[in-house]
């Protein structure tokens, strides 16, 4: 069973594998993650994922 994060971007959810993360980065009051294959921007501190 592949384990993941569920984050609200934009009014919407999105399931994120953790597989697929390369890595978080902060960014002020947001948090960068990069993926395989694209980058999002959350509205989260990135001490708010563990």
């Amino acid at each position: 069973m592949r384990k993941y994060i569920v984050i609200k971007q934009e009014g919407r959810y999105i399931k994120l594998f953790i597989d697929e993360i390369l890595y978080c980065k902060a960014e002020g009051a947001y948090t960068k993650v990069y993926l395989n294959n694209a980058e999002l921007i959350v509205s989260k501190l990135l001490k708010e994922f563990v």
